[in-house]
């Protein structure tokens, strides 16, 4: 005689799956949302890099060119990420995965008046496609001036607290060189 699962036992058997589930999904949303926290850093680390390759061929600085430097930086680095040609929305190191709110809501009435529109910094062409910015207020005839536009690197008192590259999404907040 054949003896087959109840209705009772799979009933139970499912739910149990069911709970498995339930204590599971957490976990990936967390694994999820590392996995961005990581390549954001892993971004922000090349260009890190790529910024000091620039500056140590250009006088341990960058130089302020342009009025817009937080985002216009990129330009200047591009070759030290592999890059030729000029900057675009196909740039992957400059896209942080986490950089994907809508500009349309409450953040967006801050940059609207910028016509950024849609959803995250790094695809809009105001910002060069890039979810980073680069901390380069220009330097002034005084000390009391933030950013690292036209800093010579080596001058940084407190490195540790000084932000040269810093992600869109998580804020602009620049601390003093």
């Amino acid at each position: 005689m054949k003896r087959a699962f109840t209705l009772i036992e799979l009933l139970v058997v499912m739910a149990i799956i069911a709970i498995l589930a339930a204590l599971l999904l957490p976990v990936l949303g967390r694994a999820k949302a590392s996995a961005k926290r990581m390549t954001c850093a892993n971004n922000e680390h090349q260009i890190n890099l790529a910024v000091h390759l620039y500056a140590d061929e250009h006088r341990d600085a960058i130089a302020y060119y342009t009025n817009n430097i937080y985002v216009d930086y990129k330009k200047y680095i591009l070759p030290y990420l592999g890059h030729s040609d000029g900057s675009s929305s196909n740039d992957m190191i400059f896209v942080c995965p986490a950089d994907n709110f809508d500009l349309d809501g409450p953040i967006g009435s801050w940059f609207g008046d910028w016509g950024m529109h849609g959803r995250g910094f790094c695809h809009q062409s105001q910002t060069q496609f890039s979810s980073y910015w680069f901390n380069g207020v220009a330097r002034g005839t005084n000390n009391t001036d933030f950013g690292m536009a036209q800093k010579p690197f080596a001058s940084v008192q407190n490195p540790a607290k000084t932000a040269l590259i810093g992600e869109d999404s998580g804020g602009n907040r620049f601390e003093r060189p």
